[in-house]
Order: C-alpha cells, then structure tokens, then sequence
C-alpha cells in the first residue's frame, strides 16, 4: 500500500515540549521541514498535494509567526492510486510499550 501523508510530532514533559512537522511517502522515510519554530498554543497549517500519481508537495505553515516551509516529493519509490484520503492519529513505543496519547486538550480541524 502507497500512502502519501504529512503530519505533525509533539514531546511534551513537565520542563518542555519539542514540536516536528514532516510529510511522507510510504515507503520512503519522513522528511521533516526545518526552520520552522513551533510553540505552545501556535496555530499550525499542513497541506499536502499530489501532483501525480507519483510526485507531490508538503507545505507547512506557523500561522501565528508567519514562517513557511516546503518539500517537493519526486523520484517516489511507488505509485499513489488517487482516490482515497483520510485522517490518522497515533502514538509511538518506548520500551516496547506504547505509550499513553497525551491530554493536549482541543485541537481544531479546519477545511479538512
């Protein structure tokens, strides 16, 4: 299965929080957009376009500082079929376990 998606990664401890934002084309590896800063309670914007069946662009956006970011998928290692789309929220393993999904409280979907 080829999938074709961006999202975002958050840490959160009791001394700080790290924010990523990547986009991906399975089964290539994720590629993070860099220089971008992420706080905090930032409204944070995530397109993602297939061009063709077999090229693309992430575009990511700090709507709260204005700062903007791009990355261009060519030369994919598979073909997108172009006709499904969806929404996916996960969590990752330490120590073999997975861990909890964090209280962030809301978060907002817009134009999705």
């Amino acid at each position: 299965m080829t999938w074709l998606y961006s999202g975002t990664r958050f840490c959160l401890t009791e001394l700080a929080g790290s924010f990523d934002a990547w986009c991906e084309w399975i089964p290539d590896y994720a590629h993070s957009f860099t220089g971008i800063d992420r706080h905090v309670g930032d409204t944070v914007k995530l397109c993602l376009w297939a061009t063709s069946a077999s090229g693309g662009v992430g575009v990511t956006q700090n709507l709260t500082t204005g700062q903007k970011g791009s990355h261009q998928l060519d030369n994919t290692p598979s073909t997108l079929c172009q006709t499904n789309a969806g929404w996916i929220v996960e969590d990752f393993q330490q120590n073999g376990s997975q861990v909890p999904l964090v209280n962030v409280g809301s978060i907002t979907f817009d134009r999705a």
